[in-house]
């Protein structure tokens, strides 16, 4: 049975709680978070009065924000779950507190349409007749496992039996992938305002950066980091070294050339993201977070001197509870605004100047790009108008396309462009979920699952499935011409690599083959993780071929030369430093090609694997080091 009481959201902490509310008397329905980047209040007190139509008609951009439609109160119910909520949440940020908050609305809701049948007042009122209404029109699985949890906690509290509810899990619709295509269109547009914005800098040091520039820079650091935006948004440069570098740049550990970005993600439990950045091109990330860091050092002197006075009337002693929260935010908010790279500046920024009835100006003089929906553009450079960049630069580039060519989607999003790159780097490396794991910065496959489950890659996989097919009973009408009754499995994966007939009866015949007794695929273009230094129009030199497996093609009788090189490992191994064989891609060979031989009788691979290491000992035999360099 599932333990409703377990943790199952990501991103949730269990920090220490800030011991001040605004008004004592209000409990847990209103509290302050205590997250160190972003803390706020939360107010629960609607889920304890409800709102009305007609409140909700008064106040409509509140209201529509929020997506609250009317309600009854539940007072008690609320103040059971409030302290639970409380400590389980107060610690994220405000923002994201505040949405999980209107979860709580949905179940009201539910209540209300259940109140002649089963009236609710606490926690022990719960009934089947609740689970059975949530079952008939379920909420997302997210928002049921939010009040399940609170409800598990609460009746356990009060020592009321568990209800044993679960959350059905609503499967997700297959989603659309944003085409390679439109991205690099709007990367090769998006390159135009990024260059002027570094020119502009170049020629103007002191400018201090408009929206419209730190927008696009920022645009520019996602395509290439492969970021969710938030990731983005976290990066803090705020601490330099010496050298005036942030510590979110790292070198790279093998060149001076390019270096690492790092940044964390709150919603996996803060854990630590990189991306590599190639520090000769202008518009790396690298590159940009030293620009911004540069050409904001104004705004960043403006902002400590903000804190400064925040903090002196924070000391105060004749301050009430709200205020203090309210300076605390404040003093947080401009935080924030210190550690972000993305900041830029309003129009009022000369001309506002601080005192106590103007503090909120002198504070948002300065402003960043805190989420996704800040990312906006338009073609006066003002605030009015504005769109969000991707939209804007899918219609600017649509108005300029040439009759018959395929407009760009207008309804791409930024996390589309992370889409778009992990979905890239899985194509790139032959559909392999290792590599788009890594591009991704997950910690398991399960959290991949989601980017990968797009139209166009399940239409990947049964076009492959139909592939095979017709190869498989192409090759079975073929058999008696080619006389290949015992190699069926090995002519069928060359037919789907799209291997010629006669290139297939010369590898029977024992011609052509690598080093490692195997056929390749496509032997004069081998991927770049094998030979980085191939020559256009020259034949593959490194082949070793169990490690570009989109490549290479097993025979009957491949085991001879796989235990060859099985034996070289070996011998390699027992030879070299371990420290330098752990640093290699050896081990790897090794196993792969151990995986190979699995497919072969296992006594007559163990002997011509013996017979190899006799022949190396004997000195009959030189192994080859085929590790960094040709073969």
């Amino acid at each position: 049975m599932t333990d409703l009481s377990r943790k199952k959201k990501k991103g949730v902490g269990v920090h220490p709680i800030i011991p001040v509310t605004p008004d004592e008397t209000q409990g847990d329905l209103v509290f302050m978070t205590s997250h160190k980047q972003s803390p706020g209040l939360v107010n629960l007190n609607i889920y304890a009065t409800g709102v009305t139509q007609q409140e909700i008609e008064q106040n409509k951009q509140r209201w529509k924000r929020k997506g609250i439609e009317p309600f009854k109160g539940h007072p008690q119910l609320i103040t059971e779950l409030a302290p639970h909520f409380r400590r389980l949440y107060g610690a994220s940020p405000a923002s994201s507190v505040r949405t999980l908050s209107t979860h709580l609305a949905w179940w009201w809701r539910l209540l209300d349409r259940c109140r002649d049948t089963a009236p609710v007042r606490s926690v022990e009122d719960l009934n089947d007749i609740h689970y059975a209404t949530y079952r008939l029109s379920p909420c997302p699985s997210g928002n049921a496992a939010l009040f399940f949890r609170l409800v598990a906690l609460a009746r356990e509290e009060r020592g009321l039996s568990p209800l044993y509810w679960t959350a059905l899990r609503i499967p997700s619709k297959d989603s659309e992938l944003v085409k390679l295509d439109d991205v690099k269109r709007i990367y090769h547009w998006l390159k135009r305002p990024a260059f002027a914005t570094l020119e502009k800098y170049q020629s103007d040091p002191s400018a201090l950066p408009t929206k419209h520039e730190v927008v696009a820079l920022f645009t520019m650091f996602l395509l290439n980091t492969g970021w969710n935006p938030q990731v983005a948004i976290d990066v803090d440069i705020s601490i330099c070294s010496e050298d005036g570098v942030p510590s979110c740049i790292i070198p790279h550990p093998q060149t001076n050339t390019h270096s690492i970005i790092l940044s964390h993600k709150a919603r996996a439990r803060n854990s630590l993201q990189s991306a590599f950045s190639n520090n000769k091109r202008k518009l790396s990330p690298h590159n940009i977070l030293l620009v911004l860091l540069k050409q904001t050092a104004p705004l960043r002197d403006r902002i400590r001197e903000n804190i400064t006075i925040l903090r002196q009337l924070a000391r105060e002693q004749q301050i009430t509870a709200t205020e203090n929260h309210k300076l605390t935010k404040q003093i947080a908010e401009n935080q924030a605004l210190l550690r972000s790279p993305w900041i830029y500046r309003l129009r009022t920024y000369f001309s506002s100047a601080y005192n106590s009835a103007n503090e909120k100006n002198a504070i948002w003089d300065i402003s960043r790009i805190s989420n996704a929906t800040n990312v906006k553009y338009n073609a006066s450079g003002t605030g009015q108008h504005a769109i969000p960049i991707l939209r804007f630069a899918a219609k600017d580039i649509n108005r300029h396309l040439a009759p018959g060519t395929k407009d760009v989607a207008e309804d791409i999003s930024l996390s589309d462009l992370r889409d778009a790159f992990i979905s890239w780097r899985y194509q790139q490396s032959g559909y392999s979920w290792l590599d788009a794991m890594l591009a991704a910065g997950h910690g398991n496959i399960e959290s991949l699952r989601a980017y990968l489950n797009k139209k166009q890659h399940k239409a990947f996989s049964q076009h492959e499935f139909v592939r095979v097919g017709e190869q498989l009973w192409t090759t079975i009408t073929e058999v008696p011409v080619l006389d290949m009754r015992g190699a069926l499995p090995t002519v069928i994966a060359a037919k789907v690599a799209g291997v010629s007939d006669d290139q297939i009866q010369r590898w029977r015949e024992g011609k052509d083959r690598t080093y490692v007794g195997m056929g390749c695929a496509d032997i004069a273009n081998p991927p770049k993780h094998i030979s980085p230094n191939h020559k256009k129009g020259s034949l593959c030199r490194i082949q070793r071929c169990t490690l570009c497996p989109e490549n290479a093609i097993l025979f009957k009788d491949s085991y001879i030369h796989l235990a060859k090189r099985i034996a070289e490992l070996r011998y390699l191994r027992a030879e070299m430093p371990a420290i330098s064989w752990i640093e290699s891609d050896f081990q790897e060979e090794l196993e792969n090609t151990g995986a190979a031989l699995r497919t072969y009788d296992e006594a007559i691979v163990a002997h011509s694997i013996g017979e190899w290491e006799t022949a190396i000992a004997e000195g009959r035999h030189r192994p080859v080091t085929m590790e960094g360099s040709y073969a």
